[in-house]
């Protein structure tokens, strides 16, 4: 008899196999749809954010701290260093770029220029003429220039500054933002910044410390935007607190805007989502119906023949869920098998995101599924009669309790849930359990109200 319920499930769903598959497709598919879906969401959100990321000017789009002036201390450098590294190694993609900028300066003629120097000079700088510096000292430091070029170029006999070779900044990360020196003076780049800050000609001026590097976009694909920025502004708040010498510029104002239009965007297919899973719902429920009778009279025979009734209940919920437990499996066997296609093939590789992941919301889906069409397919009266109270009342906790602890996804997605499906479903049990209460206490006066109802 242990076996009896898993035996007469198995030959039910071998008997309507066609049925079984197509119950499991449908799912399958939906929960597919829904994985699309969500990457497309993703997808479509960070590449919102990159592009407007991309919008700004090279120097607007990155991390740029900066000192208040020049630090000689080569511990306290070493200091600072040693402290961003640690804070920024998740904010910030590659390496971090340290530089030194002092303030303009002009020549004996006139000219002005600056005087900088990064430590990754042979590797950041691409040489157009001359020759890369070799050696900077307190008395005579080799620079490269980068900006006004030719006969412009400044004097530089009593600086202790030679120039021996021109160049360009691939990478234009360097010296932009609050770093940038003016549009048309010299910027004379020397290899070293403590060697650059040690220079005796230059022990007096003014200028900066800074530091540059890159969002890192990965962290804002997998955590959101507004996750980023609010790690930002926590470091940015402890950064004024442990070293107050050094400010952070960073695009908050267009990183936060992004953020905004994306989720605008996010909110547009979660209804998408729910559509696909309202459609669903819908499907398993008129397939429930139209296959109720045929349950019944099968109930019915196992009844005739002394079946328990628990293991007529065991089997229905196996029957019933069965289906949805393939096509479930079906799903997640595409959502694997896509993402591998795809990267063996080197097809469409722009594709990847939108099939990696999986959708947040199938089970809960499918748990609504299984309570939708179990109770649709439950033929017995007592046993409707009773589930009824336990699964609305324990549908609102879980509305109520996901609406005060759940996402804001999650809840912008209960919502429809809530007023279309949920109700309905009450409304029908509710209707249902009246009615039949009502008959059997007053069958003369249901069969009048049924007729003057239909009169009308």
């Amino acid at each position: 008899m242990a076996m009896l319920p898993w035996t007469l499930a198995w030959e039910r769903l071998r008997k309507h196999s066609l049925r079984t598959f197509t119950v499991a497709l449908s799912v399958a598919l939906a929960l597919v749809a829904l994985l699309a879906l969500q990457g497309i969401s993703h997808s479509t959100g960070n590449s919102l954010i990159t592009y407007a990321l991309s919008k700004l000017p090279a120097g607007d789009r990155t991390l740029t701290l900066t000192s208040n002036k020049i630090i000689a201390s080569p511990d306290q450098l070493h200091s600072i260093d040693t402290y961003l590294l640690a804070h920024l190694s998740k904010l910030t993609s590659g390496e971090l770029n340290p530089e030194i900028l002092y303030h303009e300066i002009s020549d004996s003629h006139g000219v002005g220029f600056y005087l900088a120097g990064i430590d990754s000079l042979q590797t950041s700088v691409r040489l157009t003429s001359g020759r890369m510096p070799s050696q900077c000292t307190p008395t005579l430091c080799e620079v490269i220039q980068v900006g006004r070029q030719g006969n412009s170029s400044p004097k530089l006999d009593r600086l202790g500054i030679e120039i021996v070779g021109e160049g360009t900044f691939p990478n234009s990360q360097f010296f932009t933002g609050t770093m940038a020196p003016s549009d048309g003076a010299a910027l004379l780049v020397a290899k070293g910044i403590a060697a650059v800050s040690a220079l005796s000609h230059f022990a007096n001026l003014q200028g900066a410390n800074g530091w540059v590097g890159t969002m890192n976009l990965s962290r804002i694909a997998a955590d959101g935007a507004d996750a980023y920025i609010a790690s930002m502004l926590a470091f940015e708040n402890q950064l004024s607190i442990d070293h107050p010498e050094v400010t952070l510029t960073w695009p908050q104002d267009a990183l936060s805007e992004a953020s905004d239009q994306t989720k605008g965007i996010s909110d547009k297919f979660v209804l998408l989502n729910f559509v696909v899973g309202a459609l669903l719902i819908a499907f398993l429920i008129l397939f429930s119906l139209r296959n109720r009778r045929e349950q019944q009279l099968f109930q019915a025979g196992l009844s005739r023949i002394g079946t328990p009734k628990r293991v007529i209940l065991f089997e229905m919920v196996v029957e019933n869920f069965a289906p949805l437990i393939l096509g479930t499996f079906i799903a997640l066997m595409i959502s694997l098998l896509i993402p591998a296609a795809l990267s063996l093939a080197h097809f469409h590789a722009h594709l990847l995101p939108i099939f990696q992941g999986w959708p947040k919301y199938p089970f809960l889906i499918f748990a609504a599924l299984g309570m939708v069409s179990g109770s649709l397919m439950l033929g017995d009266k007592a046993w409707r009669r009773q589930l009824w109270i336990p699964f609305s009342v324990g549908t609102i906790f879980l509305l109520a309790f996901l609406q005060q602890n759940g996402t804001h996804e999650l809840r912008f997605w209960l919502v429809p849930f809530a007023y279309t499906v949920i109700p309905a479903l009450i409304g029908y049990l509710t209707l249902r359990w009246a009615s039949l209460y009502w008959r059997n206490r007053s069958h003369l006066a249901y069969i009048l109200f049924r007729e003057h109802v239909a009169m009308w």
